[in-house]
């Protein structure tokens, strides 16, 4: 123990306002290094690597040891959980209401945005959305694709590559067509 003659793990520091940082021991099911922060006997958060269930994965816990502890977990596959401690895809993020926020630190306010761009193996873009100096920008790189606003049905909006555009219907035939199940 460091600051305390009574360590309650093998590696015990306690500082003048009782608070410990334990290196905790692989228990049978689990191998890895953890780092806990205790205060006042308390679990209040704790950083580890951990290989379990066949399985390498890093996370950041608060509040406790458990797996729905997990605020932050990489998988050993590289797939990411925010507030998911088993995500299946590259960026899993989950909350009661999760929101994604992009904030310009651009102070000057003459080109304020963001965005979001999709390229292809190769790293040409084919998609972006983004907000260029306040206006919204959806586009497509790719000839003969379409950009589509679509509903359940998989009607709704379509702009096609030469610029026509549908409402109501997936096969546009002229430059604005509109179509509805009902004649109103």
């Amino acid at each position: 123990g460091i600051g305390t003659e009574a360590p309650d793990k093998p590696l015990t520091i306690v500082s003048t306002a009782n608070a410990h940082i334990h290196l905790l021991a692989a228990d049978s099911s689990a191998v890895g290094a953890i780092m806990g922060f205790d205060g006042g006997g308390t679990t209040l958060s704790y950083i580890g690597s951990i290989y379990d269930n066949n399985a390498s994965r890093f996370d950041i816990r608060m509040k406790g040891y458990a797996s729905s502890d997990a605020k932050l977990t990489v998988l050993g596959s590289g797939n990411v959980g925010i507030g998911d401690s088993s995500p299946d895809s590259l960026l899993h993020l989950e909350a009661s209401t999760p929101i994604l926020t992009f904030k310009d630190s651009d102070t000057s306010g003459v080109n304020f945005g963001g965005g979001i761009e999709f390229k292809d193996s190769a790293g040409v873009k084919r998609y972006s959305m983004s907000l260029v100096s306040g206006d919204a920008h959806l586009d497509m790189q790719s000839a003969a694709k379409k950009i589509k606003l679509t509903t359940a049905d998989g009607n709704g909006l379509i702009i096609d590559s030469t610029g026509k555009v549908g409402i109501g219907t997936t096969a546009v035939d002229e430059m604005l067509h509109l179509e509805s199940a009902t004649a109103s």
